[in-house]
């Protein structure tokens, strides 16, 4: 049974307690753009197909562009901002094409950095202001992704658990020492420690720095520090699988360079197996370090890096460069950065210590894992195939100007140092986002090739050749293995090259000089992962050749190929649901009319229904009926249909969403309402002013509005609380009146004071929203004035004018009275003003007095009466003014007869 042993660089790892250092200063705040800074924008969702414009314009504003690309989405400029957010909301709420709505209020950011103490050191993550790569994490940070309770198992010599950088994320009921076979993986050697704190180290302002994904988990396993058996290897693999997401591996077979080794039997079923069901089914993430045995070594000869359910991680100098023990391979997924160039990897060590010097791929593949962590924080739903694909998408071209450097069939670009290139967990992340999960995995497995021929030395040129025709569903390679076996003299002179039938060409094994063995390669499956996204149908030809001209010769016995990847999508459900118009605003603890919403089958395979539809509030909203209900199933174009209604229990705005859970997604659809009240308010000028007692000042009148959205109805007759000043007059406001949600009715009221001060009362009126209520004052002063004279003209021939009669007004207060209009007859088509002594701003001590003449000139027959009246600070002071107009009367005999 093989050992796994650590990859054993010629650097040893030293040990520093480093001085505590300057933490890194805060940046200064951004300015901002005057724009962000405004508080008059609002967030607004429209109803799908709504115009952005036109929805703009009918609610008073102006649309500023859409969203992020988000479906539906647009910032609207509303005038009026902040101070009038309440009016401005209601207004959205109401809007028919506005189905949610949300006001913007700018909040300064700053880039949130870890205030660990060697955190500045750790170029790795973040070079600041050093020259160096990076793996780009803070885009990441900077969105709240940082690993959050994802569990990183690191399989290693252990974790000193109690180190102050890794105590708050380890999990103690989560680890195990596979070497002791007891709960306790304490640390000694260092290495796992280290490891652990590159992935994983907390954000807690500690001794060291932080890992890349700082509120991830750790777990624990003491696997390596020791011989271990195929058994405890497939054991600590496959180590609590539904609550490890990841599980980070810094070792392997030995990097001497004459070592062939993989996983044993039971190892390699259990990793497998964790693939295929970990982590709820959506698997378990194997993150392997390549191995460090440099040119003289071949990724190909380690079993464990090769397995398609592994990501293998190369590694990447701070200059961007290959590290001087990087190894070549064909199932290298990735590259990290790492030490070998001119720094090394800050971390956690043993004894609550740092180390400045951890580094070899040893590092690279925590610090990958740790990324990987932050995708499965964004994106838990990500399978392990979908985490390699996205890795292998967004990896960067680093040190582009390195010979290996090629695009493969599929446009993706490799290198067998690099793999896809440097991680980048920022794009990473990013597209972890909003990736579309990968179809299920179909494999092509050829028939066993036995060529069963000599394998030409060096001077014989090309090599042997075979060649294995694929004809599958697949169209986008994901993975490709080669099961080989050959004899040779001395293995490490054999070179293994693949062929696709696209051209891409990957060396599987190259020639390994400290490999002198005899022992031959017996059904030794190489991995290859430069082949993604290309279409495997087709040729494909494996190469064996000798690299070393020296007599020695081997046999290449046969062959096998299998493909990995994904086929044409069949037959798929998929669904469209439908959006209804916000419901008309409603009456508080009444509800609207039903509005249905239908989901409707649009793919061309049967849609199962997971759960009943939901509502995520249900104190507003209510579904009366619905046919979507769980278990239930829709061929391609039927429907099932919800019946809501909303049934507010308070006043305002209210939004829920409706969901339904299928097999294929969810589906969801906002709903929105308004809860309204029946409100009454009142206009008019409440301040009567000054009015002398005893006196009636003029009529006011006042409009009550039905103004809170449910109808108004008036219980009662307007009245008045305090009568004895304040007298209700007229008006066309009566009990039982409905106003609906926004009539209108009046009430005229006189202030009349019988005492001096100010007089203040309450005109009210009960309603079904209570009284509706409005305070009046005004200000009873002593005051007088009143008219004298005879202005009663009596009978007078049509068409003639009468002597002047004359009106005397007196004041007689203590208090001047002043006169604010010119004193006016109501009826000048029969009377006239001859004379006005009685002017506005005439002011009339006690006992003085000013007169009007009058004059009576009837036009037509009959009785006419009228009034003098001005207005004053005493209010409004009338005089009475009548006559008679008569016709002459001609005599004729013995009858009357009206003279022409």
């Amino acid at each position: 049974m093989s050992v796994s042993r650590l990859l054993a660089l010629p650097l040893a790892l030293s040990t520093v307690f480093l001085p505590a250092v300057a933490t890194a200063q805060s940046l200064p705040a951004p300015a901002l753009p005057d724009a962000a800074q405004r508080d008059d924008t609002w967030a607004v969702r429209l109803r799908p197909g709504a115009d952005p414009a036109a929805a703009a314009a009918a609610a008073g504003a102006v649309n500023l562009g859409p969203i992020a690309k988000l479906p539906d989405t647009y910032l609207f400029l509303v005038a009026g901002g902040g101070a009038q957010r309440a009016a401005i909301d209601h207004r959205l709420a109401r809007a028919a094409d506005i189905l949610w709505q949300e006001h913007q209020v700018p909040r300064q950011r700053y880039p949130r950095l870890p205030t660990d103490p060697l955190f500045p050191n750790q170029w790795h993550l973040i070079r600041g202001a050093l020259a160096s790569v990076d793996a780009n994490v803070q885009p990441a940070w900077d969105a709240g992704v940082v690993g959050n309770g994802v569990v990183i198992a690191v399989a290693d010599t252990g974790v000193a658990h109690a180190h102050p950088d890794l105590a708050p994320n380890y999990r103690a009921d989560l680890s195990f020492d596979f070497n002791g076979n007891d709960p306790d993986p304490n640390d000694s050697h260092g290495h796992g420690t280290s490891a652990a704190g590159v992935a994983a180290a907390a954000d807690d302002g500690g001794s060291c720095g932080v890992g890349a994904a700082y509120r991830a988990q750790i777990a624990g396993l003491r696997l390596i520090d020791g011989f271990v058996s195929d058994a405890t290897e497939a054991q600590a693999l496959a180590w609590m699988v539904d609550d490890v997401a990841i599980s980070s591996n810094s070792w392997g077979p030995s990097d001497n360079g004459a070592t062939v080794e993989g996983p044993g039997p039971l190892t390699r079923a259990a990793m497998e197996q964790s693939a295929a069901e970990g982590r709820d089914g959506r698997g378990t993430i194997y993150v392997w370090a390549a191995g460090n045995g440099g040119t003289t070594d071949d990724v190909g000869a380690d079993g464990y890096a090769s397995m398609r359910q592994v990501i293998a991680v190369a590694g990447v100098t701070s200059e961007g460069g290959t590290p001087w023990y990087g190894e070549h391979g064909a199932a290298l997924l990735v590259a990290a950065p790492t030490n070998g160039g001119s720094r090394g990897i800050t971390t956690t060590n043993l004894g609550g210590g740092c180390t400045n010097s951890f580094g070899g791929t040893s590092s690279a593949a925590p610090l990958a894992a740790g990324i990987v962590a932050l995708m499965l924080d964004a994106r838990p739903e990500l399978t392990w195939r979908d985490v390699q694909q996205v890795l292998a998408l967004t990896a960067v071209k680093v040190n582009p100007g390195h010979a290996g450097w090629f695009d493969n069939g599929a446009g993706l670009h490799f290198n067998e140092f690099y793999g896809y290139g440097m991680i980048d967990a920022g794009a990473a992340v990013e597209l972890a986002t909003t990736w579309e999960l990968l179809a299920p995995a179909i494999e092509s497995v050829s028939p066993v090739h036995t060529p069963a021929i000599a394998i030409p030395n060096a001077a014989a040129g090309g090599g042997a050749t075979d060649s294995i025709t694929v004809d599958s569903d697949i169209d986008a390679v994901e993975h490709v293995e080669v099961i080989f076996s050959a004899a040779h003299q001395r293995r490490g002179q054999m070179e293994v090259t693949l062929v696709s039938p696209s051209g891409t060409e990957i060396r599987l094994l190259r020639r390994r000089s400290p490999d002198n063995s005899g022992t031959a390669f017996s059904n030794w499956k190489f991995g290859a992962n430069a082949f993604r996204g290309e279409d495997p149908n087709g040729d494909w030809t494996l190469r064996v050749r000798d690299a070393v001209n020296d007599g020695f010769s081997g046999t290449w016995q046969n062959w096998q190929l299998i493909v990995h990847g994904t086929g044409p999508i069949g037959p798929q459900p998929d669904a469209a649901i439908t959006t209804p118009a916000p419901f008309a605003d409603t009456p508080v603890s009444g509800q609207s009319d039903a509005q249905d919403v239908v989901l409707t089958s649009t793919g061309d395979a049967p849609l199962s229904l997971d759960t009943d539809a939901t509502l995520d509030d249900a104190t507003h909203f209510a579904i009366e009926a619905s046919t979507c209900t769980a278990g239930g199933s829709l061929e391609p174009a039927a429907t099932c249909t919800v019946t809501v209604r909303f049934a507010p229990q308070s006043p305002g705005p209210h939004a829920t969403v409706l969901r339904i859970a299928t097999d294929a997604g969810e589906f969801s659809v906002p709903l929105g309402g308004t809860g309204v009240v029946a409100s009454g308010a009142w206009s008019g000028d409440a301040d009567f002013g000054t009015v002398g007692i005893g006196h009636a000042g003029p009529l006011r009148e006042f409009t009550l509005a039905s103004v809170g959205g449910a109808p108004l109805q008036l219980a009662g007759a307007p009245s008045m609380n305090n009568p004895a000043h304040f007298i209700v007059e007229a008006g066309t406001c009566v009990d039982g009146m409905d106003l609906g949600t926004s009539g209108t009715c009046t009430v005229g009221v006189r202030f009349a004071p019988t005492a001096t001060g100010t007089q203040t009362a309450v005109l009210r009126v009960p309603t079904n929203a209570g009284l509706v209520t409005l305070a009046l004052s005004g200000e009873g002063v002593d005051i007088g004035g009143s008219w004298s004279g005879n202005a009663a003209f009596g009978e007078l021939l049509v068409g003639s004018t009468s002597a002047t009669a004359t009106l005397v007004l007196t004041g007689d207060g203590a208090t001047p009275l002043t006169l604010t209009t010119d004193a006016v007859l109501d009826d000048t088509a029969q009377f006239a003003v001859t004379a006005n002594g009685c002017l506005a701003g005439t002011v009339l001590e006690s006992g003085e007095s000013c007169s009007v003449e009058l004059a009576f000139a009837p036009q037509s027959a009959g009785a006419f009466a009228t009034l003098l009246r001005v207005s004053s600070n005493a209010g409004e002071l009338t005089a009475p003014v009548s006559g008679s107009g008569i016709v002459p009367i001609a005599i004729f005999g013995d009858h009357f007869e009206a003279a022409d």
